[in-house]
């Protein structure tokens, strides 16, 4: 009679033969071969398909009568979807080589065979790849300049809206404007925006004709290729346009610190939206409500805001630690890395928009806002600047008579506009040893949140006249972005439309 530990022993030996013998099938959907990303790929690969058809013809490499069955079959494949007639069998390999099984099953493979002429799916695979990031990230440019677009709006609403303005973790420092912060957070973005800009020069060269890592000796015309797909140039080592990967950290890096640029407002808006600050009132659309406590009104889509951060930058962290190991060549950590990522640009370009909406439609409690600023010692800088300017003390001596004086106010429960000049000259006497008189004009002033902020009138800071300067400017500055992202969408409009027109030449 066999004993358990015998069982236990055969079942574990049949558990391992099973797992030493995976199916091709398992193998290629394990090894990322076969992606869930090809309704992501297919558009572009039909357009890599007819740039290198029309050149392969222009090249006499193939004939007219030879690339026109394959271009009408590239044809078919989009007009009636590649999903529904290719049968996506993953020993055929990847979307790129089940195509063209496609194409061959289609056109015969004397004709179809001869497609894939002068090139690998080493240039293939990662000019799909920097299609797809491209679009991507011009997507989220588009949202990003809707986004600036409704700050340099709220920047405008709220030149005069007085609000303090907070350090270290909600600590009330100084008065500002909300118009003032808004801006603030343009020219964060805008950053962003410039980024996108810097990369694209990177991102926008094409590796078709690298072939596997060294080029063909057929007279492929890269540059021809490159044109018809809206890129900028070639990507002209052979073996680093296909070895090539920084531009996807580059692309999550971008991801990643627009998401973390959204978490830092997020942080905001949910402290301000908060019973006990009361600033803001998130519109009903962008929250939602308590299964059991029907007070609750949960701040839901900012949470999302501020979460997505952890979720991108785990992606950058994930590649950049793929890619360390892999050497200079074309290998599988890319495919699993952008199936990872996959997406994760759309997402992002969500998220900006749930963003937008976000700022747009809040209720803004202008007096709320300036009531904490009136209360909560965010002026006394300015008192302790007045003491330098009218009594001609050092300012580190009037720093420490300023902060005894809201030591002993708030331990009196007064705020900010209840300190007295007397207050001041005890403050005085107690640190210096010696009595002075002190205006009630001076302390008035210095006390008022309004004069704080007009008094800061140096570059860059709340003044009213000053943030109006600033506006102006920045709006010269959206103009210019929104014109360079459409000169960039023209552009690679422009040369996808000439390429559909060179393709009608040769099927007509």
């Amino acid at each position: 009679m066999t004993n358990s530990s015998t069982i236990s022993s055969e079942v574990a030996h049949q558990r391992g033969m099973r797992i030493s013998k995976l199916s091709a099938d398992e193998l290629v959907r394990l090894s990322g071969a076969h992606a869930d990303t090809d309704h992501l790929h297919a558009e572009d690969l039909m357009l890599i398909n007819y740039a290198h058809v029309v050149m392969l013809v222009e090249q006499k490499i193939i004939s007219m009568e030879e690339a026109r069955p394959i271009l009408k079959t590239i044809q078919k494949l989009e007009t009636l979807g590649w999903d529904k007639l290719i049968i996506r069998d993953p020993r055929v390999g990847d979307l790129t080589t089940q195509v063209e099984a496609y194409i061959i099953k289609e056109t015969g493979e004397p004709v179809g065979g001869k497609m894939h002429t002068g090139r690998s799916r080493n240039d293939l695979n990662p000019t799909m790849d920097k299609m797809l990031i491209r679009r991507e990230i011009l997507e989220i440019y588009q949202a990003l300049l809707t986004l600036e677009d409704s700050f340099l709006s709220l920047t405008a609403s709220h030149i005069d809206t007085i609000m303090p303005g907070y350090t270290h973790h909600s600590q009330q420092a100084q008065p500002i404007t909300l118009g003032h912060f808004f801006l603030g957070n343009f020219d964060v973005f805008l950053r962003d925006i410039q980024r996108i800009e810097d990369f694209l020069p990177r991102l926008n060269i094409c590796p078709m004709g690298a072939a596997a890592l060294a080029t063909t000796g057929f007279p492929l015309k890269r540059e021809r290729v490159a044109e018809l797909l809206g890129f900028q140039g070639i990507h002209e080592h052979s073996y680093d346009a296909v070895s090539a990967k920084d531009f996807l950290l580059e692309h999550l890096f971008i991801l990643a610190t627009v998401a973390s640029d959204m978490g830092r407002i997020a942080e905001d808006l949910l402290l301000w939206n908060t019973f006990e600050f009361g600033m803001i009132v998130l519109a009903d659309e962008y929250t939602s409500f308590s299964s059991i406590m029907p007070q609750k009104k949960n701040p839901v889509a900012v949470e999302t805001l501020r979460a997505y951060n952890s979720i991108i930058s785990g992606k950058m962290f994930n590649a950049l630690g793929m890619l360390k190991g892999e050497s200079w060549s074309n290998g599988r950590e890319t495919t699993i890395m952008l199936d990872d990522a996959a997406g994760t640009g759309t997402k992002l370009r969500d998220m900006v928009y749930l963003l937008n909406g976000i700022v747009t439609t809040m209720e803004i409690k202008k007096g709320k806002m300036v009531d904490w600023a009136r209360k909560g010692y965010s002026t006394a800088t300015e008192l302790a600047d007045t003491l330098v300017r009218e009594c001609g003390f050092s300012f580190r001596a009037a720093h420490e008579i300023v902060g005894l004086v809201v030591k002993n106010a708030i331990d009196s429960g007064l705020d900010s506009m209840q300190i007295t000049p007397a207050m001041v000259e005890e403050g005085i006497e107690t640190h210096l040893g010696k009595k002075m008189k002190i205006a009630e004009e001076w302390v008035q002033n210095a006390l008022d949140p309004e004069r704080n902020v007009q008094l800061r009138k140096l570059p860059g800071g709340p003044a009213f006249e000053e943030v109006k300067r600033m506006l102006n400017h920045r709006r010269q500055i959206f103009a210019e972005k929104k014109n360079s992202l459409q000169a960039i969408q023209d552009r690679i409009s422009g040369a996808y439309d000439k390429l559909r027109k060179e393709v009608y030449e040769i099927i007509r």
